[in-house]
C-alpha cells in the first residue's frame, strides 16, 4: 500500500470517520481526473473504509468506474455536478457524506499493533540475553584467571 493511502487510511483509523470532502482533497492527484481515485475505490472494496454517499449499485457493470465518477464530481465543487456517467445533486460537503473505517482496516491496524508488540518483546529478550552471556563470560573467565 502507498505511503499516501496508508497515511489516508490511519487518519480514518484514528478519527473513526472523516468528511468526505477532507478525503477527497487529500487524495493523490497524478492524472486529475477519475483515475486518480481508483486506490481509493479499491480500499472501499476490501472493505478497509466504508463510503455512505452517492453509490452506483454493485451489481451494474463498471461500479468502481462509476464511482471514481462520483469522486470526481466532488472535486468541482458543491452543489449539482456531472462528469461523464456520474451526476451528484449533493457535494462532499455535506455532513451526510463521509468515510470511516471498515473492518479490514481496523484488522489491518491491529496486527501492525500486535507485530509491533511481538516485535518490542523478541528484542528485550534478545538484549537480556546477550546481557546475560556478556556477563556469564566475563564472570567465567574472570574465575578461571583466579
Amino acid at each position: 500500500m502507498k505511503s499516501s493511502y496508508r497515511g489516508l487510511l490511519k487518519r480514518i483509523y484514528e478519527a473513526n470517520s472523516i468528511q468526505a470532502l477532507e478525503v477527497i482533497k487529500s487524495v493523490e492527484r497524478s492524472y486529475g481526473d477519475h483515475r486518480d481515485f481508483y486506490p481509493l475505490v479499491a480500499l472501499i472494496n476490501t472493505g478497509h473504509i466504508g463510503y455512505t454517499g452517492a453509490a452506483p449499485d454493485p451489481e451494474v457493470d463498471f461500479a468502481d468506474t462509476q464511482l471514481t465518477h462520483v469522486f470526481q464530481c466532488y472535486t468541482q465543487g458543491p452543489g449539482h455536478q456531472h462528469y461523464k456517467m456520474a451526476e451528484v445533486f449533493g457535494g462532499a460537503e455535506s455532513d451526510d457524506v463521509y468515510f470511516y473505517i471498515g473492518p479490514k482496516g481496523i484488522e489491518y491496524f491491529e496486527t501492525r499493533h500486535a507485530d509491533n508488540k511481538k516485535l518490542f518483546i523478541s528484542a528485550g529478550f534478545s538484549l537480556f540475553a546477550g546481557i546475560t552471556v556478556a556477563v556469564i563470560s566475563f564472570g567465567l573467565k574472570y574465575f578461571a584467571e583466579s
